[in-house]
């Protein structure tokens, strides 16, 4: 009764530590893992794309994990630096099929829509960068050294998730995007660049997906993205070593004992350990070198089995049961 009453008081204590401590907020870090090609981090000079003026916007990823999409990070920033995350009153996360071109669209764009997740509830971030640019793709305007800083945009524990397929493209795809106004976002460019542009579509039906460029050069453009979920990939197999392998089941040393005392592999064999004076145990604070035969006794036969296990290996115990010494 002594030992329950002292885990529940641990429990309680425990308990009351874990509620005082402040919410933990969800932030990405490049420690955190992937399950995309490789995360698309928001380049600190580069431009926003504003959904000002537009409906959507989407860029591309491979899956390298098949599995659920729990998380979706994303980078935005605000136009002149006027807004924050607070200002975004609604915005739909889609995940989309790829159709890596046809005859009217000769580029890879969305192909069909698989999953949605309709204003979804997020935590943000700020980041500082350097001055940034503003591009609005519909019209072509844009300015150079518009802002300062972004902020990440973090959708946690998806309660629905969409499941992806190992080696599979899909397209994330964020519309319908809602601020306060005279508030305008924009989706960061990223410098990490996979395989064809981002994409924008004016809402316009039927869907027709515009390439993304630099809007000074003709170089593509990317988003800052990462997607990631439970187990963060395939885990690797550890290489085989050649090693001495041995095992032996407990067995209770006085079954009359109120305190079970037991001699074997997975566990402590007693209580307590002198210096070696005979044979015995090869560190038993851990594991037992006693009995190995599980005959009762500790005697020459249980160091032969032992030596066999180890390749006739002479040991040097370190420890010895007290019980054993004659």
């Amino acid at each position: 009764m002594k030992l329950l009453n002292t885990k529940l008081l641990w429990a309680i204590t425990l308990f009351v530590l874990i509620s005082a401590l402040p919410a933990v907020r969800a932030d990405w870090e490049p420690a955190n893992g992937h399950k995309m090609h490789f995360p698309q981090l928001p380049d600190p000079t580069g431009y926003d794309v504003s959904w000002q003026s537009l409906w959507s916007l989407g860029d591309d990823w491979q899956c390298s994990g098949t599995g659920p999409v729990k998380d979706i990070h994303f980078w935005v920033s605000f136009e002149s630096g006027m807004g924050t995350p607070d200002n975004i009153l609604n915005f739909n996360v889609e995940i989309w099929s790829n159709n890596p071109g046809d005859m009217e669209m000769p580029w890879s764009h969305p192909g069909q829509m698989l999953w949605m997740y309709p204003h979804p509830t997020f935590t943000w971030r700020y980041v500082d960068t350097d001055w940034q640019g503003w591009f609005d793709p519909v019209y072509y305007n844009w300015l150079n050294n518009n802002h300062i800083g972004c902020y990440q945009i973090n959708i946690e524990n998806i309660p629905d998730p969409f499941i992806q397929d190992e080696g599979e493209i899909y397209w994330l795809v964020i519309n319908d995007v809602v601020t306060t106004s005279g508030v305008h976002v924009g989706w960061k460019e990223s410098n990490d660049h996979f395989m064809d542009d981002a994409v924008w579509w004016n809402g316009f039906y039927p869907p027709w997906w515009n390439e993304l460029h630099d809007p000074e050069t003709p170089e593509s453009m990317d988003l800052a993205f990462v997607i990631t979920g439970s187990g963060q990939g395939p885990i690797e197999p550890k290489p085989l070593i050649e090693h001495s392998k041995w095992s032996q089941p407990p067995i209770e040393i006085d079954p009359t004992s109120t305190i079970p005392e037991y001699c074997g592999w997975d566990e402590i064999s007693f209580r307590e350990w002198v210096e070696p004076m005979w044979y015995g145990c090869w560190d038993c604070r851990t594991q037992c070198y006693g009995d190995a035969d599980c005959d009762g006794d500790v005697d020459p036969a249980d160091m032969i089995i032992f030596m066999q296990a180890f390749n006739g290996e002479q040991l040097t115990p370190k420890y010895f049961v007290r019980q054993f010494v004659k």
